[in-house]
């Protein structure tokens, strides 16, 4: 299985949006990192099929 390529990135956000991103993650088992991607991942998405 061939992966897509990454890049490393830095974003500041909200204290506040990285507490309830880590209770979110934990709670689903996962990395908070693995989450906070997933997310902005299906966002873009969407973003894209909106045109």
């Amino acid at each position: 299985m061939v992966r897509d390529a990454t890049r490393p990135v830095t974003i500041r956000m909200q204290v506040a949006d990285i507490d309830v991103a880590r209770e979110i993650a934990g709670k689903r088992g996962l990395p908070c990192q693995t989450y906070i991607k997933g997310l902005l991942h299906q966002a873009l998405q969407r973003e894209r099929k909106a045109g």
